[in-house]
């Protein structure tokens, strides 16, 4: 698996955390890759887990640190900064709608949350 997956996939966990910390109100934004480094790789049939920590979150921006494990050991580590796009402050060539946190995926997230709360924990 290619290394820009893997921090694809660290940007993907870490967005998350950062839009849920601010209820999803904007679009949330990979605004730099802070750190980038891998000790190992991932193959075909290798299970990887993605644990991002909120380090600093404000109204323009928000901070992340990351470890991604391969079959249950550490791999590497993904920092990142995001940047938050509001409708206040955002760019004219952006859409009015939340592109980020759509209905769809909000959908999704409570549909998650139902489960998780109703005994599944994704070790099954």
């Amino acid at each position: 698996m290619p290394a820009t997956l893997i921090i694809e996939g660290m940007a993907q966990t870490a967005g998350i955390l950062v839009g849920d910390a601010r209820g999803f109100r904007e679009n949330v934004i990979l605004a730099k890759i802070r750190r980038a480094e891998f000790d190992d790789f991932a193959l075909p049939g290798d299970l990887l887990r993605y644990d991002a920590v909120l380090e600093t979150i404000d109204a323009r921006a928000a901070a992340t640190t990351g470890v991604v494990s391969k079959n249950g050991k550490p791999m590497g580590k993904v920092d990142l900064m995001f940047s938050h796009v509001n409708q206040a402050g955002k760019q004219p060539e952006l859409p009015d709608h939340n592109f980020v946190f759509t209905d769809q995926f909000m959908d999704l997230l409570t549909t998650f949350r139902n489960q998780n709360m109703s005994g599944w924990n994704g070790n099954e």
